[in-house]
């Protein structure tokens, strides 16, 4: 719902940028109401089933020691997460 209402208000070829905090890749996508993190394939999904397309992402917010498997509260690693960035186009 949430993406459809974003795809609804962007003007045409207007820009949605997400950063998330990175779960793991095969991890369930109930993992963010847990763990407060995203899977970067299910809100790419949604956001395409939207309408909206995916133009570029980055991956400059990386951790490599952040185990992706920790809430992103945990004070080990709060502050570090890994990030994902992801522009879409209306």
């Amino acid at each position: 719902m949430t993406f459809l209402e974003i795809a609804r208000v962007l003007k045409s070829s207007g820009r949605f940028l997400v950063v998330d905090h990175h779960s793991a890749a095969d991890a369930d996508p109930e993992v963010g109401d847990i763990l407060h993190r995203g899977v970067e394939s299910v809100i790419i999904e949604h956001a395409e089933a939207a309408g909206l397309t995916l133009t570029d992402s980055a991956d400059m917010h990386l951790n490599p020691d952040d185990l992706l498997t920790n809430s992103v509260f945990d004070p080990s690693i709060q502050g570090q997460t890994s990030k994902m960035v992801l522009l879409f186009e209306n």
